[in-house]
């Protein structure tokens, strides 16, 4: 079930990235940039297919700032 999901994943990324360099206007720094995100993007969604319990961007804010002394 996992594999269905990461194929999935891999799949949408791969249109998305190939959506962006089909668009004719797009330079080649704008290009690398979206690979980018997108790869970052889906290596992110797949770490969530294997670790599901894995903690949010917002917990990780709230520990930074409850480290500084909110009182």
């Amino acid at each position: 079930m996992k594999a269905l999901f990461i194929t999935g994943i891999v799949l949408v990324s791969t249109i998305i990235v190939y959506g962006e360099a089909r668009g004719g206007r797009s330079s080649r720094r704008e290009i690398n940039t979206a690979v980018i995100i997108t790869a970052i993007t889906a290596a992110l969604a797949i770490l969530l297919v294997f670790f599901p319990d894995m903690p949010g961007p917002t917990e990780l804010i709230a520990f930074l700032f409850s480290t500084i002394g909110m009182k």
